[in-house]
């Protein structure tokens, strides 16, 4: 984007920042402003825990239709990603024969009310991939299917952990980024040592273990 048309833009948004109250829309102004200000996309999608695809929406429908047209902005509504009874799930969630299962149960919830495999991932703490994989597990196999899956993940991940050398390896890379987003640290040790963590024990490890401080959801 050109920079004129880009201070034009900011400008606008600053005038409507003054005014605004609704916090919906003063954040996509928020979000917006960053990037003309020349802030990497993704990263402030990480940082705001928002779909990186909402936010280039975002970036055209201000393109195409300035500040105000942001402000007004409605986005087309979906159908959900599964076609199921959220309450009903929940309750299925608390009982004792799905405690492993427990977190699984309220991702898919979180899709039937229409939610996006990003914002349920955020929501329960993991990569939104991990969301998109049981969600299709569960298309497939239903709830034993899911169970299955729990159970090989586990026997994987105590078999899977992280040397000495790589923990303090780890430590370095952490104390070099101290804010590392909580997808970037699980996807760095899934690809750099090839180890199975759910995001919750890894975050758990490198709180505890490896000096990670990072406190946002991202």
């Amino acid at each position: 984007m050109p920079e004129t048309e880009a201070s034009r833009l900011r400008t606008e948004i600053q005038r409507l920042l003054q005014t605004i109250q609704g916090p919906i829309e003063n954040r996509r102004l928020t979000v917006v402003d960053r990037i003309l200000a020349g802030e990497d996309l993704v990263a402030v999608a990480q940082d705001v825990a928002v779909c990186p695809q909402t936010v280039r929406l975002w970036m055209r429908t201000l393109r195409l239709g300035g500040a105000d047209a942001l402000v007004a902005f409605q986005r087309t509504p979906r159908e959900p990603l599964l076609i199921a009874d959220a309450a009903g799930l929940r309750v299925l969630a608390s009982r004792p024969e799905n405690h492993r299962i427990s977190r699984v149960i309220e991702a898919l919830a979180l899709l039937a009310e229409g939610r996006s495999s990003h914002d349920a991932g955020t929501r329960i703490g993991l990569a939104p991939v991990t969301v998109r994989r049981w969600l299709k597990i569960f298309r497939d196999s239903g709830f034993e299917g899911l169970r299955a899956d729990r159970k090989r993940e586990a026997g994987f991940a105590n078999a899977s952990k992280l040397t000495t050398d790589q923990k303090q390896e780890l430590a370095e890379l952490i104390k070099a980024e101290p804010h590392m987003s909580r997808t970037t640290l699980w996807s760095t040790v899934r690809r750099r040592y090839g180890v199975a963590y759910s995001l919750s024990g890894l975050l758990r490890l490198a709180r505890e273990d490896l000096g990670y401080q990072s406190a946002a959801r991202q």
